[in-house]
């Protein structure tokens, strides 16, 4: 049966129409991959959603950000967010998001005269020592010894 066919049934024809749910579901599925060109069209929405997700982190990566709040702001699952990240980044989203702040962390402690803690609360370490544990780890130098080495 044509997929435009089914535009001009009402409900009554459509339940006399189809032999079964299934048959109907793949029907509907046809017509919105006719009408939106594509049959790759669910990967792409997958893939926007996530880029917006990223614009979204790197934006706002000196602030605390849950997978909580992600998964109501951008109208997606928690497991929705954790997957992409595995699969795109090859990281979890902690990770991802403690990289972005320590390469911030770097540019401005090799660019700019801020003091250690004040680069460790721009960032979004509000907590001066785990951010010179988390640093430390990240790079092998604490924060006050990378300024200096970059001076």
């Amino acid at each position: 049966m044509n997929g435009e066919y089914l535009l001009f049934l009402n409900m009554e024809d459509i339940l006399t129409e189809y032999e079964s749910l299934k048959v109907m579901c793949n029907e509907l599925l046809l017509l919105a991959k006719e009408v939106l060109g594509n049959n790759n069209a669910e990967a792409r929405y997958s893939s926007a959603s996530f880029d917006k997700i990223l614009k979204y982190i790197n934006e706002n990566y000196n602030k605390s950000i849950s997978l909580e709040e992600l998964s109501e702001m951008f109208n997606v699952s928690i497991s929705y967010i954790c997957k992409h990240f595995k699969e795109k980044l090859n990281k979890t989203f902690l990770e991802y998001q403690k990289n972005i702040r320590i390469n911030h962390a770097k540019y401005l402690l090799k660019n700019t005269q801020l003091s250690v803690m004040e680069v460790s609360e721009k960032v979004g370490y509000p907590d001066y020592y785990y951010f010179n544990r988390v640093f430390k780890v990240q790079t092998g130098f604490t924060p006050g010894k990378f300024k200096k080495m970059n001076e």
